[in-house]
């Protein structure tokens, strides 16, 4: 998501229907999300400081989170679906196959339904709908990379 950081708190409260804890249940998902992406993907100039509070967001922040705590039998199936997909958006990224190859590019970002599942369970259907048509324009809209550039990489 190409958002800027100090851009995700405001969204983020939106997006949770101004539910304060949903909301900051989302902020730290954001931020272990860019986290485990800068480790994977080797862009982090401080790897032991990235994966140290990646490890610490995930253990204290967010298991003390009360959105979490009241909702993880909910989020957790589609925090390991989101997970699944972005690693195998790697193996799809090398199939011959065209549309597979598709999938592994929209797969990757799978962790955006994680913040439909909670504007779900905040604002109901119509709102979780309002905040996917505002992901889509924040994120997916005026991201610069290309499917192309994504294959090549």
């Amino acid at each position: 998501m190409p958002l800027d950081n100090d851009q995700i708190p405001a969204l983020c409260l939106r997006w949770a229907a101004g539910n304060v804890d949903a909301a900051a249940f989302l902020v730290n998902l954001t931020r272990w999300v860019r986290l485990a992406d800068d480790l994977a993907d080797g862009d982090s100039a401080r790897p032991v400081h990235d994966m140290a509070e990646l490890l610490m967001r995930l253990v204290s922040e967010q298991t003390t989170n009360r959105f979490y705590q009241t909702h993880m039998v909910a989020l957790n199936p589609v925090i390991a679906n989101a997970v699944i997909l972005w690693r195998q958006s790697e193996e799809w990224r090398l199939s011959p196959n065209r549309k597979t190859r598709m999938f592994g590019f929209v797969g990757r970002e799978a962790i955006e339904h994680v913040a439909l599942t909670v504007a779900t369970i905040t604002g109901g259907f119509q709102h979780a709908l309002m905040v996917a048509q505002e992901l889509h324009e924040a994120s997916h809209q005026t991201s610069p990379e290309t499917f192309e550039e994504w294959e090549a990489e």
